[in-house]
């Protein structure tokens, strides 16, 4: 099992991943780094919130003034979680956000949302393929994170390695 690169995180990751009971499965990641804005968006969100020690985690003070005129139409968390990417060259972003992930790609950065998280802890056998399948479902049906039929059945279809776009 390898790990991948050092991820930057949203909120939205953050709390459907603990609605779900799986933060653990950011464990996949070397290290995930979360701006300090984003930590104080999730624990207003999840009261009683805490990353397991299998996962690596860095909160970092973030000033994302030079990104913030370029992402206007963004959260702060989400400007904050941008500009630490660029600040540090960091490629990954997880969020669930669709104006999040569109100006991630725009700033050259790969955005991975909770279904990604999931489809890549299983790829890489973290979880298996049937748990991968549960989580997935329970995300959709469980948690507060928005999905539409079309993109469940997406992921499910990647997950069973059919031909898909990335979640």
């Amino acid at each position: 099992m390898g790990l991948e690169a050092v991820a930057v995180a949203d909120a939205g990751p953050l709390i459907h991943l603990d609605e779900l009971g799986a933060l653990d499965l950011l464990a996949l990641f070397e290290r995930v780094l979360i701006p300090d804005i984003v930590q104080h968006e999730v624990v207003r969100h999840r009261s009683v919130f805490s990353l397991p020690s299998t996962v690596v985690c860095e909160v970092r003070a973030v000033d994302a003034s030079r990104v913030a005129p370029r992402c206007a139409h963004l959260h702060a968390g989400e400007v904050a979680a941008l500009s630490l990417c660029e600040e540090l060259g960091i490629t990954l972003l997880l969020t669930d956000d669709l104006a999040a992930r569109d100006a991630a790609r725009a700033f050259g950065v790969t955005p991975v949302g909770s279904l990604g998280v999931v489809l890549r802890a299983a790829r890489v056998g973290i979880v298996s393929v049937d748990v991968a399948e549960r989580h997935l479902v329970a995300l959709s049906k469980e948690t507060t994170l928005f999905t539409t039929p079309a993109l469940m059945a997406a992921a499910l279809r990647q997950l069973r390695g059919g031909p898909q776009k990335k979640p």
